[in-house]
């Protein structure tokens, strides 16, 4: 909210403007003068040519408030400092210097007043105090006005960089047969290193807003020294890429790192290439690795550290029938009975076949996991202790996690000791 133009803040501002009229000009050249002194050496990149117009306007605005209709004289105020605050912002010049600019303008402005003679005419004294109240509520409301502009203008100055970075992505993603020249250009427009291998990043995009995440990751990539541009697939899965130079396997481990700290959804890592000619092809199997975890899942996949994975996910349909015929009879299990030998080969594949370990993940007795696995092998026909049978079943696995929901976890069970039932001579045992 600016000041509130009353009939005392008017009449302030016309003595203000009666105490300037007639020495626009040379106020202008002083005002000028005294920022470039002041205020410019050293901290911006003021232009005096330019500076001195925006002096001008300034004291136009003054001069002129006293013949603009009251309920309009707010408005003439901003506009002039919303002016300058966009022009400040095209420019880059700070904000800080542009209210410092004020702060000297004003006191120039003073000074000039403060020289006029005081009489029995309207610059009295109490004409004094009033032109001065005038003038802080100016300097309020061109300081109000100067930065919400700023703010404004360079919020939409960061959104056209960020959309045009986004096309330059786009233009080496989305298409092979550029020329040496024209990937140099590209690159050096996107201020990614010429001399580095690359990795592509496919990241899944499940809500709304994810600008503000890609910052985050952009900018936590800098600090790590792993330079990286970013851009939105709307029309794809996998809803945003990213370009990132990775001199070193370090910088590999810190795109994963920063990644799984900021991404809620599924994120995945295409194989170093040398040259981004090959970045299309790269963003392929960086969607592959990506789509190799497990459907509502999150985490990082790095190409080449799951390669069943990745192979599972390259052609779901396959696997789909693939599976099937692997799982054979186990298919027809009621499901909650399917999830828990399902679930409990997951963990023995994710804990390296150790039959103690996956207990210890499942919170069961390892002959509990060791039944499981019996159970398995009876209705599918592969033994876990045959290498080539736990391929199999782990790329069923993996196909599972591509056409099914995630497994929940097996629940916490303790095998029951064999033994009769009242009334029955079966013994009992839990899955």
């Amino acid at each position: 909210m600016g000041p509130d133009w009353d009939g005392g803040l008017s009449a302030g501002v016309a003595l203000l403007a009666s105490a300037l009229t007639g020495r626009r000009d040379e106020l202008a050249e002083a005002t000028a003068d005294r920022i470039m002194a002041e205020v410019a050496v050293g901290r911006a990149p003021l232009v005096r040519h330019r500076l001195l117009d925006q002096c001008r306007a300034h004291i136009d605005a003054v001069l002129r408030l006293p013949r603009v209709p009251g309920p309009e004289q707010a408005g003439t105020v901003q506009a002039v400092a919303a002016a300058h605050g966009r022009a400040g912002a095209a420019e880059g010049i700070a904000l800080a210097v542009l209210l410092d600019s004020y702060r000297v303008g004003f006191r120039v402005l003073w000074e000039a007043v403060e020289q006029v003679d005081l009489g029995e005419g309207p610059l009295d004294r109490d004409g004094l105090i009033r032109a001065a109240s005038a003038m802080g509520s100016l300097h309020a409301a061109w300081a109000q006005s100067l930065t919400q502009a700023y703010h404004t203008a360079a919020e939409r100055e960061i959104v056209a960089r960020e959309r045009e970075r986004s096309a330059l992505v786009g233009a080496v993603l989305d298409g092979p047969g550029r020329d040496a020249g024209e990937l140099w250009d590209l690159v050096e427009a996107l201020r990614l290193p010429h001399d580095s291998p690359y990795v592509v990043v496919a990241a899944e995009v499940l809500t709304a807003g994810p600008e503000e995440k890609i910052r985050v990751v952009e900018n936590r990539l800098t600090r790590a020294g792993v330079p990286s541009a970013w851009r939105l697939l709307p029309d794809s899965h996998a809803g945003a890429a990213g370009i990132a130079a990775v001199r070193r396997a370090a910088h590999v481990d810190a795109v994963t790192e920063v990644l799984s700290a900021v991404w809620d959804h599924r994120v995945g890592i295409s194989p170093r290439i040398d040259t981004l000619d090959r970045a299309r092809r790269a963003l392929r199997f960086a969607k592959l690795a990506m789509a190799a975890a497990p459907r509502g899942s999150g985490g990082v996949t790095v190409f080449g550290q799951a390669p069943v994975a990745v192979l599972a996910a390259s052609a779901p349909d396959v696997m789909a029938e693939v599976a099937e015929a692997i799982w054979g009879s186990l298919n027809r299990l009621p499901d909650h009975e399917r999830a828990v030998l399902v679930g409990t080969l997951r963990a023995w594949l994710a804990c390296a076949g150790s039959t103690d370990a996956a207990a210890k993940v499942l919170f069961c007795h390892p002959n509990t996991v060791r039944y499981r696995l019996n159970k398995i092998t009876e209705l599918t026909g592969r033994s876990v202790t045959d290498p080539r049978a736990v391929t199999e079943l782990s790329l069923a696995v993996q196909a599972d996690s591509l056409t099914r929901l995630p497994d929940r976890p097996a629940p916490p069970a303790r095998p029951v000791i064999p033994g009769k039932r009242r009334g029955s001579t079966r013994r009992q045992r839990t899955i």
